[in-house]
């Protein structure tokens, strides 16, 4: 097993700032790829970037909370992740629903799927990674963001602990074919990430793929927009995984 590295931005097609940013991130920065959220303010202009740039790796970002839902008005939930996850379960048949349809949209893109994951980290319920096992293709080729989170500070924040045990352990009862990230790095440094931070951290990991999540908003105190920018040429490019 090889190592790959690689740095993923997500909430790509939530508004125009973020996916100029991301744009940005990847012409002139070190990113490699973009989380797509489907049915957002964002989303066709997110679409055309991707087209016109195709280095840029296109992922599924499912959104169950804290944004649009493409088949009805809001979330029962509101905007909490919390109580999303909360009442999920006594919502089932419309979750799936949502998700078909988020998929079916990005399929219309015409666009290859690298990978998938999810708004706030909803995927780590049972319900939604079942849905995600009905949804994608036996062909599907790209990966899952894993669930083995870790730490740029000495110890994990609370949430993130709390998603490393929740996510790991819906992940052993419902096994998806397709491959997790070996490590996931950034949920401590939400919309903070450090240049500096992330280039000692990279000669410690081993073989495997290693997922970095950034979170580029185009604001004048971009942090992770900032640390892209001076990464560049610090990690090679992507995988390119077969088309799902």
């Amino acid at each position: 097993m090889m190592q790959q590295v690689i740095f993923i931005a997500d909430d790509f097609g939530r508004d125009a700032p973020t996916n100029n940013a991301i744009r940005e991130g990847h012409l002139n920065g070190a990113l490699h790829g973009a989380s797509l959220m489907l049915g957002q303010p964002g989303t066709e202009q997110a679409i055309e970037i991707a087209r016109d740039h195709p280095g840029l790796r296109l992922g599924w970002h499912i959104h169950l909370c804290d944004s649009t839902p493409a088949t009805f008005g809001s979330w029962p939930w509101g905007r909490s992740p919390l109580m999303a996850g909360l009442l999920l379960a006594f919502f089932g048949r419309r979750i799936r629903a949502e998700m078909s349809a988020q998929w079916n949209l990005f399929e219309m893109s015409g666009i290859p799927c690298s990978f998938v994951n999810s708004h706030h980290h909803i995927h780590a319920h049972p319900a939604v990674l079942q849905a995600i096992g009905a949804l994608l293709p036996a062909s599907f080729g790209g990966w899952l963001r894993g669930f083995n989170v870790r730490p740029f500070s000495r110890r994990l924040p609370a949430h993130a602990r709390v998603l490393r045990l929740v996510g790991t352990r819906a992940l052993a009862r419902s096994p998806l074919p397709m491959r997790c990230s070996d490590t996931t790095w950034g949920l401590d440094r939400l919309c903070a990430m450090d240049a500096l931070e992330i280039e000692a951290v990279l000669p410690t990991l081993g073989q495997g793929l290693h997922e970095f999540i950034f979170h580029p908003r185009g604001t004048d105190d971009d942090a992770d927009f900032g640390a892209l920018i001076n990464l560049r040429g610090r990690v090679g490019s992507a995988p390119h995984p077969k088309r799902g």
